[in-house]
């Protein structure tokens, strides 16, 4: 299994406090491991501490540094894990013509884009707001004559934006609208900016707009 070492520095600073961001990333039942170097750091989803009223408000993760050998002690086959990349960006980004959303109206607009791609449920608008509320994630919401087509948003943990839920409405796909969401966001941001992403034409989007890998990740089923 291949390695990114590149940007230790930034990889260092993303993972050196066990933060709860992996909820934004894996679901219940399944685990996160960032492959940074030689080593392997495992987030596991400690489902047994979670009812679905709780996940906006309780994150809890056991937290296992080690290598590959650590991953097979703890039964995950490394050979069976989805791999994916995490990226960053130092780039400064120009305003767009989409929208913060500020009203449950237009977060719901932008959960209606995700859940339509497959990337939320039908709980996500209530967390969303939620979250937008305590000022914990900043949604985005693009619209051609009145319509909702694209749609973006970052979560923040601590000192860190963990960009989230990229998505454009189906009959609007192919012309750029989550992407004039997603500089939205990304032109209100001031901390630390980092994704996850798995599918190589949005990696390549990501690439074109400044985002840098950083390292390796996988996604595994709970174990």
């Amino acid at each position: 299994m291949e390695l990114l070492q590149r940007n230790d520095e930034w990889c260092q600073r993303f993972v050196k406090s066990d933060v709860p961001f992996a909820d934004l990333v894996i679901k219940r039942g399944q685990s996160l491991a960032i492959f940074t170097g030689d080593k392997v750091i495992v987030y596991v989803y400690d489902k047994n501490d979670f009812s679905d009223e709780q996940v906006a408000k309780i994150k809890t993760y056991k937290h296992i540094c080690g290598d590959y050998q650590s991953l097979l002690n703890l039964g995950i086959d490394p050979a069976k894990i989805e791999l994916g990349e995490l990226m960053a960006t130092t780039q400064k980004y120009e305003d767009s013509q989409a929208i913060i959303c500020n009203t449950e109206n237009d977060i719901f607009a932008a959960s209606e884009i995700c859940q339509s791609a497959g990337i939320a449920d039908n709980k996500d608008a209530k967390v969303l707001q939620n979250l937008c509320k305590n000022k914990k994630a900043m949604v985005a919401l693009f619209r051609q004559n009145g319509e909702p087509c694209g749609t973006a948003r970052a979560n923040f943990v601590n000192n860190k934006a963990i960009i989230g839920g990229v998505a454009t409405a189906k009959e609007y796909r192919g012309k750029g609208f989550g992407k004039i969401a997603l500089q939205k966001v990304l032109s209100k941001i001031d901390k630390d900016i980092y994704l996850f992403v798995c599918n190589q034409i949005a990696k390549n989007m990501y690439k074109s707009m400044g985002f840098f890998t950083i390292c390796t990740w996988g996604k595994v089923d709970s174990w």
